[in-house]
């Protein structure tokens, strides 16, 4: 409360306070025209560790940090009443935090049928009549010259690399085997294959090559190699932006595959944003990815096992 007062509370801005979600705040920076239609002024506020990647946006507010520690006040003050009613009632203070809405689980926002990520930050966090779609402008991080000794020192090779991303924190990861397998047939169909890493501690799928680079440098990267594949994540609303191929990948039954779906969020994907649901049978899945989303075939007719037997679907 006392923060509140001190530091947020102040008639004529409108501050927006954001959550460490990649997905979120590029959602967020889309619609900054029409928030600032009330001719209010509007601060971002947000950790400073994300300030590298806001760099590349021509951006319409002025943008301070807030600590980890007052962030995460604010955002428990939020699922109380109190914090609610002070929070809430004063309508230039908006909370950009995806997961408050799953705190009842899935079931929260699937009430608003068809909902999807960016509706609940553009309608219900924001506040906006309606979604708006993802056009955003981005400034190149990398120069030319960077980039080629990128190429060079790693040997990847333009338009037929795959990127593979296994980490997500909103839906669940993958099992290792399953990339195992996608990474040693990606190679026989001819691709090259790297693991993005966030550090020089997390190791990389077996087969493929190291990629750490950091989200400062990998849309420029990941456009040159060509394909993103992974687990539905933030990273690929952030690659989203350039000429990647991507494929976004749930397990089995995910409830959130319409929810993140990232051809609903970004409506404009030009037919290179796809997702994929897995059925539980590697062997088909990941023919399925290889043959429909990155050799562009209308019909897949693939060979599996099933209880040892060898059968054609």
């Amino acid at each position: 409360i006392a923060y509140y007062f001190c530091c947020l509370k102040k008639r004529g801005e409108v501050k927006i306070i954001l959550c460490n979600h990649i997905g979120d705040i590029i959602f967020t920076l889309a619609v900054l025209d029409p928030l600032k239609e009330s001719n209010k002024k509007i601060t971002l506020l947000l950790e400073k560790r994300w300030f590298f990647m806001l760099s590349a946006f021509e951006i319409k507010a002025e943008v301070k940090k807030i600590s980890p520690f007052w962030r995460w006040i604010i955002f428990r003050s939020n699922k109380t009443e109190v914090g609610q009613r002070i929070l809430y009632y004063n309508k230039e203070v908006k909370i950009v935090n995806t997961g408050d809405y799953f705190t009842l689980g899935y079931e929260a926002p699937s009430r608003i049928e068809g909902c999807t990520l960016v509706d609940c930050i553009h309608r219900i966090a924001l506040g906006l009549d309606h979604t708006y779609e993802i056009q955003l402008k981005r400034k190149k991080t990398i120069s030319e010259a960077e980039l080629q000794q990128f190429v060079i020192h790693s040997g990847v090779i333009k338009g037929k690399t795959v990127i593979l991303t296994p980490v997500a924190h909103s839906v669940s990861n993958l099992d290792l085997d399953f990339y195992e397998r996608l990474a040693k047939r990606l190679k026989e169909y001819g691709y090259q294959v790297f693991t993005n890493l966030s550090s020089d501690k997390e190791k990389e799928i077996r087969g493929t090559k190291r990629l750490v680079c950091g989200l400062e440098r990998i849309v420029e990267i990941a456009e040159y190699c060509g394909y993103l594949i992974g687990v539905r994540n933030g990273l690929m609303d952030l690659v989203s932006l350039s000429n990647c191929k991507i494929v976004a990948l749930y397990p089995k039954n995910n409830p959130m595959y319409d929810f993140y779906n990232i051809q609903k969020n970004r409506k404009e994907n030009n037919g290179k944003l796809w997702q994929y649901q897995l059925t539980g049978n590697t062997m088909q899945d990941v023919e399925t990815i290889i043959r429909l989303y990155l050799k562009g075939e209308l019909y897949v007719d693939i060979k599996t096992f099933e209880n040892g037997k060898e059968g054609t679907i």
